[in-house]
């Protein structure tokens, strides 16, 4: 089964929810659409590294590379894979 990424940081609602599809789709779902939910998810992660109206970013630098590398890149299907 593929899981969420564990991490100590809120997400935007919008990320949180296209995650949660996505692993709903690789769960009991055909699959198929994993490269949809991994470019929307690049295009949700180049938004929130813009500044929100505080004047800070939405997500760090170090947080995006790290949700990339697990949603983007495919990290998923690694972890899922090496615990079986």
């Amino acid at each position: 089964m593929y899981k969420p990424l564990k991490i100590d940081y809120k997400l935007p609602e919008e990320l949180e929810d296209t995650i949660n599809s996505y692993i709903h789709d690789a769960n009991f779902g055909c699959g198929y659409y994993d490269d949809v939910y991994q470019e929307e998810i690049k295009v949700i992660l180049n938004w929130c590294q813009r500044e929100n109206d505080r004047g800070h970013q939405i997500l760090t630098a170090e947080q995006i590379t790290e949700l990339r590398e697990y949603y983007q890149y495919g990290g998923i299907r690694k972890v899922s894979e090496s615990n079986g």
